[in-house]
């Protein structure tokens, strides 16, 4: 009866080891995916701020670029302007020259 007892506590001792052992991998294995989860979420940050400043980078060079393409309309407006002037006179000067000569 009481090599069966100690039969039993030593059964229980094992038992209770390997629980032990696995609960320190698992207890491991959490501790690295905490690590790995951290410089993930820290990833996901950087990114986040990163894709803020490339969005405000983006805002800024549209509007410029919207500025610029009025700006280029403008300036076809006037330079269509002038040359409609410019082919109004020149017949007319060349005709002044002409008769000059």
């Amino acid at each position: 009866m009481i090599a069966n007892v100690e039969f039993e506590k030593e059964e229980y001792r094992n038992r209770l080891e390997a629980t032990r052992k696995s609960l320190g991998d698992v207890t491991n294995r959490l501790k690295q995916q905490l690590i790995k989860s951290s410089k993930t979420d820290q990833l996901v940050k950087e990114l986040y701020f990163e894709n803020s400043n490339l969005m405000e980078a983006l805002y800024v060079t549209e509007k410029r670029q919207k500025t610029a393409e009025r700006s280029r309309l403008k300036l076809d407006t006037k330079c269509q302007n002038m040359n409609g002037a410019f082919n109004k006179f020149v017949p007319s000067l060349l005709e002044a020259v002409s008769l000059s000569v």
